[in-house]
């Protein structure tokens, strides 16, 4: 198996920072994800972590991941709740 390469976008890095969310929760929410949605307006992935509290929005590119924002739960709960016709549930 590749190991797994994480590249982070600058908001992705002042949202660690702001929600004190380290990139070891980033980490085990993208290897062990309770949940995986897909939001079809952005084509991008959320990996939820019920362990971590946290939602990790990402896209796959070139054989990497690479981290677009990060959140707590509630707050991700919020935004799939007000726009529930975009986003579908992907595994788990």
């Amino acid at each position: 198996m590749h190991p797994l390469v994480i590249e982070y976008t600058a908001h992705a890095r002042k949202r660690l920072y702001e929600r004190n969310i380290s990139e070891g929760e980033v980490l085990e929410a993208l290897k062990y994800p309770d949940d995986v949605w897909f939001d079809t307006w952005t084509d991008r992935l959320i990996a939820v972590s019920l362990s971590t509290g946290i939602g990790v929005v990402y896209i796959q590119r070139h054989g990497k991941l690479i981290v677009v924002t990060v959140m707590r739960l509630r707050e991700l709960n919020h935004v799939i709740r007000s726009h529930r016709k975009r986003f579908r549930k992907v595994s788990y």
